[in-house]
């Protein structure tokens, strides 16, 4: 497993699609996630420390976790599959550690409010994490694998320029 942090949550321009950018703890790769308008927003909302004026349901889950003696012991985004990340959501209660199947985005979204590490397994980090400069094995692979590969890296690039996500006004 390696460490992650929230980078930056950006749109991908030409489909107007959140993008969460985890960057891994050495710097050295970035895994973007595209999640929901909402849940940006949540997430956005967690990393400027903000409270919003009414509780929204990651903030409500965090204080039921307080009340039952749980809490968030890790996220794990642990597989790609059919194009779709999947996390676990860790929590601890009474010294016993429970996994649950989550969305990246819901998790992470709880990750920012409880000060919980973010991981991401080996197996998603070697199928979908994008490294600075050229790769190994760049020589190696066919043509259409490099185009996608620097199709892909523009694509973070992208996103990258466009780190921004509008603040939508609260609603009571």
């Amino acid at each position: 497993m390696r460490k992650v942090f929230v980078k930056a949550v950006g749109i991908q321009v030409e489909e107007q699609v959140p993008v969460i950018l985890l960057q891994e703890e050495d710097s050295t790769g970035i895994l973007p996630i595209g999640v929901g308008r909402a849940e940006a927003q949540a997430i956005v909302v967690a990393m400027k420390d903000r409270e919003p004026s009414r509780p929204i349901s990651y903030d409500l889950m965090n204080e039921v976790m307080k009340c039952l003696n749980a809490s968030l012991e890790k996220v794990v985004v642990h597989e790609l599959k059919d194009d779709v990340f999947h996390a676990r959501f860790v929590i601890k209660h009474d010294e016993k550690s429970y996994a649950l199947d989550a969305r990246p985005s819901d998790s992470i979204a709880m990750a920012l409010r409880t000060d919980a590490p973010i991981f991401i397994s080996d197996k998603v980090a070697d199928r979908a994490l994008v490294r600075k400069g050229e790769r190994e094995d760049e020589e190696d692979l066919p043509g259409e694998v490099r185009n996608e590969d620097q199709k892909f890296k523009n694509f973070v690039d992208e996103v990258f320029e466009n780190v921004a996500v509008e603040e939508e006004e609260e609603n009571d």
